[in-house]
């Protein structure tokens, strides 16, 4: 029998159906950006319309795709929206020493507070990405994975990445870092939100809970506090790590620069889906434990 062989959609029936405006409507309301801007995004970087084999997304765009008239055109719309320039490594690293070291700091963490009562996580991972690259130096910038130079699709994948899922598995990735704290995303005016600091709440239920409580409680102390699924939730959790206002026992990050310590594994083996340092956070410490790998590395 004959495989089937279905014909490559072209790059303009892309996110077409109305289950895929919709989804990506709401990427732009949760990440308080121009609708625009995020359909161009997702247009270059991952279809949602449905596999009838499958019953799912058709998933990330081909490069045969974007090959198109169309598609080329869609990249310089976006490189010109972003004043996206060179995109050599060294180019990328002089500015997120830049963008860091300016950084400010209240206004990185009021938007962190909004993002926990909005679902936002394009302010959930600057935040992140900011607080994970704690002692920051050039140096330390170059034990990031990276290539010699990347592309506009390279930025337009890693920021759609941003607004979807905040980071999750890129933020120790070159042009992760570059896209989360040097372009600068035009976000719409920030709506008037009135968000005390839920971060206090949070770690007081986290402090009561038991000495066998598990990762999976963890995400639970924060249904009260926090709006969105159990991925962002645990985005929020290991971002109050990075800032140390979730502390694990017997870690401390002030002086790490924590990337270098992303291969950590805990010996218990389900913790390991979560980063460093939270994937210790419910490590058995005992005496006859001879790994560092709790201890102060």
């Amino acid at each position: 029998m004959l495989a089937v062989i279905k014909k490559m959609k072209e790059f303009k029936d892309i996110n077409q159906s109305t289950s895929a405006k919709r989804k990506i409507k709401s990427l732009a309301k949760n990440s308080n950006l121009d609708l625009k801007l995020v359909t161009l995004l997702a247009n270059v970087s991952w279809d949602y319309d449905i596999d009838p084999m499958f019953s799912e997304p058709l998933g990330w765009v081909q490069d045969k795709q974007l090959k198109s008239n169309l598609g080329q055109t869609t990249l310089k719309e976006i490189a010109n929206i972003l004043h996206i320039g060179s995109l050599k490594s060294e180019f990328l690293i002089e500015n997120i020493l830049i963008s860091y070291n300016s950084i400010n700091k209240n206004k990185l963490f009021q938007n962190f507070l909004v993002s926990g009562k909005t679902n936002n996580y394009a302010y959930l991972s600057e935040y992140a990405t900011y607080h994970y690259l704690n002692n920051l130096t050039i140096n330390n910038l170059k034990l990031l994975d990276f290539k010699i130079e990347y592309s506009i699709v390279d930025v337009a994948n890693m920021l759609f990445r941003k607004i979807f899922n905040g980071g999750a598995v890129n933020r120790d990735n070159l042009i992760y870092c570059y896209c989360d704290l040097w372009i600068k995303l035009p976000y719409l005016e920030t709506p008037e939100i009135n968000v005390s600091d839920w971060t206090k709440n949070v770690i007081e239920q986290i402090n009561d809970l038991s000495n066998k409580s598990t990762l999976s409680d963890l995400i639970n102390c924060t249904k009260s506090e926090i709006k969105g699924n159990k991925n962002f939730r645990q985005e929020i959790l290991q971002a109050l790590t990075y800032s140390r206002i979730l502390k694990v026992k017997n870690i401390e990050t002030r002086d790490l620069f924590i990337p270098q310590y992303r291969n950590e594994l805990s010996t218990n083996f389900y913790s390991n889906e979560w980063t460093y340092p939270l994937r210790f956070w419910n490590e058995i410490k005992t005496t006859a434990n001879k790994s560092n790998r709790c201890t102060n590395p």
